[in-house]
This record gives structure tokens, C-alpha cells and sequence, in this order.
């Protein structure tokens, strides 16, 4: 991502993308392709438990109708014979069931698992539970999620920026109302991009942030603090968001100057203690 590599950059409202109604563009899930990368992978007769426990139990039904269709149209498929037994068992768990058979132990896994199946090895380990058949998305399958995911992390980046021109503006009520929308709109629970605020509790956040005098206490140039206080309230917007990294980008000297600062008591780990004064916690 190539945001905030320019130091001083005038930003306007005019400059923020917006949609109808004047409101902030989301980046859109397709709550189908998401759900067809959550469950590749996964043993068929677990397709909504671990991570797709997150799938609330009314949209199944849509969902199942949907796989269906993904399998007729050729986006996924399920194993099936040596292919779910390769995926099913361990190199070592072939090798020791071929010795047991007295059979060559030599090959790839599915070497391994065509020779325990060409030999009849395959339906008595089946009747033991062991192996299981597999979701797995096809070329095609893998192909449409990517072009997806191009499409969709660019609508990311560019909300990224947008909500971060926002809060150089201190439009912090609308970002963080921006945000939450994005985050509820995550069609199986929550993102792992977001921490887990509430819309209020994130709101009081980045009002905090923004009221803060830590900057001055630290004597930060003034033409830098409007960017890392902007900055602090991404990181605690985004969980995806590396707040250390886009300060040094804009103000390399800030961490020399947190460690040679007496607010400062860890100085090998300087932006702990930063980040809870920025939101103003004690920090001794």
C-alpha cells in the first residue's frame, strides 16, 4: 500500500470519493466468494464448524444451495478415493500403513495413497474414520477469488486512504460511522481486519487521540502531528494497519525521539508505552 508516503500533503474534501448521498464508498463482500475461500481446505463434513462457525446458522441453507452450484459450475470440488486419503493422512501414517500391508514405501504422497488404494487398503481405512473427503477449489475456483480479491483490496486501500484524508480533516465521527459500516457489513461475523470497538467505543477513541497533547509533551514538529495523530486513529481503526512503520515513512526521527524521551521507561519497546499515552492511559 502506498499510503501517507508523502510528507505534506494539502487533502480537501472535495478530494475524498464518495458515492450517493455523500457517503463514504465501501469496499463490497461477495459474501459467496468468501464463503467458497473460508471452507477450501476444509473436510467436507466440517464445513461449518472452525472458521465457518462464523456463518450464522439462517444462512446455510443459501449457502449449501450455493455450493451446489459451485460444484455443478466447476469453482469447487470434493476428493475423493487416493486424493482424500493423501489429504487425510500423514507421509508417515502412508508409509506406516503400507508397511503393514507389506507394500513399497517409496513416492509422493499420492504415490502412497494410490498404492494403498490400488491394493484394497483404502475402504478398510475409511471404515476406521480416518479419512475423510475434502473441499477443494478448482483452477477456476482459485481464479475467480483472485480476481476478486484484486478488485476487493483495491476498493481496501483506496477506503484506507479516504478514511485516513478523513481524520487529517478531523472528521472523526464520520470516519469512525464509515468504519463500523464496513465492519458490519462483513457477511460472517467479524473482520479480522478491525479490532473489536464498538462504532461508540471507536468514536471516543479517536476523539481522545485527537485531543491529545502527548505530541506536544514530546515536542514533535507541529507540520508532523496532524499525520501521526491521524495515523494513531487508523491503527486503532484497522487491525491490518502497522502504525510504526507509517510514522517512520513520515517522520523518521520520531523513535529516537520517544527513546530519548523521559515519558518513555521502555526504551527497547518505546511505541508500547506510546500507544497508551496517545490514548491517554497512565504508563507508570
Amino acid at each position: 500500500m502506498s499510503i501517507f508516503k508523502k510528507k505534506n500533503t494539502a487533502i480537501k474534501e472535495s478530494d475524498i470519493k464518495t458515492g450517493k448521498n455523500q457517503t463514504l464508498i465501501i469496499p463490497e463482500y461477495n459474501k459467496y466468494l468468501e464463503f467458497l475461500n473460508m471452507v477450501n481446505g476444509k473436510r467436507l463434513n466440517e464445513m461449518f464448524t472452525g472458521n465457518t462457525s462464523l456463518i450464522p446458522e439462517n444462512m446455510r441453507p443459501d449457502l449449501l444451495d450455493y455450493f451446489e452450484k459451485a460444484k455443478k459450475n466447476g469453482l469447487v470440488y470434493i476428493t475423493s478415493g487416493d486424493e482424500s486419503l493423501a489429504q487425510s493422512l500423514s507421509k508417515k501414517e502412508l508409509v506406516e500403513v503400507l508397511k503393514n500391508m507389506n507394500l513399497q514405501i517409496s513416492g509422493n504422497k499420492i504415490d502412497l495413497a494410490n498404492r494403498i488404494e490400488s491394493n484394497g487398503g483404502l475402504a478398510k481405512l475409511q471404515k476406521t474414520g480416518k479419512v475423510s473427503d475434502w473441499i477443494k477449489l478448482t483452477d477456476f475456483g482459485k481464479s475467480e477469488i483472485k480476481v476478486y480479491s484484486l478488485i476487493f483490496n483495491k476498493q481496501y486501500d483506496d477506503f484506507q486512504q479516504n478514511i485516513y484524508n478523513l481524520f487529517l480533516l478531523n472528521k472523526v465521527s464520520f470516519s469512525c460511522d464509515s468504519i463500523t459500516s464496513f465492519k458490519n457489513s462483513y457477511p460472517f461475523g467479524k473482520s479480522d481486519f478491525f479490532m473489536s470497538y464498538s462504532g461508540r467505543e471507536l468514536t471516543d477513541l479517536c476523539k481522545t487521540i485527537r485531543t491529545s497533547n502527548v505530541l506536544e509533551i514530546l515536542e514533535v514538529p507541529q507540520e508532523y502531528q496532524n499525520a501521526i495523530l491521524s495515523i494513531m486513529c487508523m491503527y486503532f481503526s484497522f487491525g491490518d494497519f502497522n502504525f510504526e512503520k507509517k510514522i517512520d515513512e513520515i517522520y523518521p526521527e520520531f523513535k529516537v525521539l520517544l527513546v530519548n524521551s523521559e515519558l518513555i521507561t521502555i526504551k527497547d519497546l518505546p511505541f508500547i508505552e506510546f500507544k497508551d499515552m496517545i490514548r491517554g492511559y497512565p504508563t507508570k
